[in-house]
């Protein structure tokens, strides 16, 4: 790719990202942290992530077993969302010359395996990752089922949000609708009881 073609790809990509940007704060429940945990439980590490990264932070939707707050800079997120691949393996990130000097190998949380893949969205573009993490390097590779894994992990998480965003477009569009929705949703489970 040509400098001009990969500015222009992250243009169109923030601009993609930005329209994600507003379901970022609200409750989403336990769907994402489902994800994380089991993401954690698959590989056996410590630490699991979903993020969203945008031009100079990276958003933290879900995180296991990390204390970061919602927005931080994560150099491995980074790579996995700028690389052209379907799933970024660091198995010691001390020996690895991108990570060796970060603060996030140095100090806490002391990564030394990192294991992410993509948020691919449906318009093509990777918008963050979901990753696992480890302060122990893993010198044995990551097997095919666990790259399998990982990647439907994320895919899950991408449709997560996709279906937040949709919800929030759609209640934008028309709020007397989203109401009638609403009122039923909660009406609906006190029919149940008056009947039973």
């Amino acid at each position: 790719y040509s400098e001009t073609s990969c500015l222009d790809r992250e243009v169109r990509r923030l601009r993609v990202l930005k329209s994600y940007l507003g379901v970022l704060h609200g409750d989403h429940g336990n769907k994402f942290e489902r994800l994380t945990a089991l993401a954690s439980r698959i590989f056996r590490t410590p630490m699991a992530m979903v993020t969203i990264a945008d031009l100079d932070k990276q958003y933290c939707i879900s995180s296991r077993g990390l204390d970061f707050t919602t927005t931080m800079k994560s150099p491995f997120c980074s790579q996995a969302v700028l690389a052209d691949c379907d799933l970024m393996v660091v198995n010691d990130a001390s020996k690895d010359n991108r990570f060796a000097k970060d603060p996030q190998v140095t100090g806490y949380p002391h990564v030394r395996f990192y294991a992410g893949a993509p948020l691919i969205c449906p318009e093509g573009h990777r918008l963050g990752t979901l990753c696992v993490m480890d302060s122990e390097p893993r010198p044995q590779p990551v097997t095919l089922e666990e790259k399998q894994s990982l990647m439907e992990l994320a895919a899950m998480a991408m449709d997560n949000l996709v279906d937040l965003r949709t919800q929030k477009q759609y209640a934008i569009k028309d709020p007397s609708q989203q109401i009638a929705c609403t009122a039923h949703d909660l009406l609906t489970p006190l029919t149940g009881i008056a009947l039973s």
